[in-house]
């Protein structure tokens, strides 16, 4: 599950460069060592992306879900059978 930390802005330094290109919609990367580590977007970006608006499904709608699975048919587990008879056998000790 994804958890999302929310900050006011007075309590962290951001650029006014960054601030003003996120107001642009632009994406703003931040590099430690030359490796990007963090993301700037604007909010209004991300809503409907699963962003702020949309961390999870409710538990009941995942359940009927998972209810309205179609099972797979009776040939199906007949050809995985086959499909295993035509393997050759693993060797006791993958590494030799």
């Amino acid at each position: 599950m994804r958890f999302m930390l929310k900050l006011n802005a007075e309590s962290i330094r951001i650029p006014k460069e960054a601030r003003e290109a996120v107001l642009r919609h632009e994406t703003v990367i931040i590099s430690s060592h030359e490796h990007p580590i963090l993301a700037l977007v604007n909010v209004d970006d991300i809503q409907g992306k699963g962003g702020l608006d949309q961390v999870g499904k409710p538990f009941g709608a995942i359940v009927n879900e998972l209810a309205n699975i179609a099972l797979p048919d009776l040939e199906y587990f007949e050809d995985l059978k086959n499909i295993n008879c035509l393997q050759e056998q693993s060797p006791l000790n993958p590494w030799e």
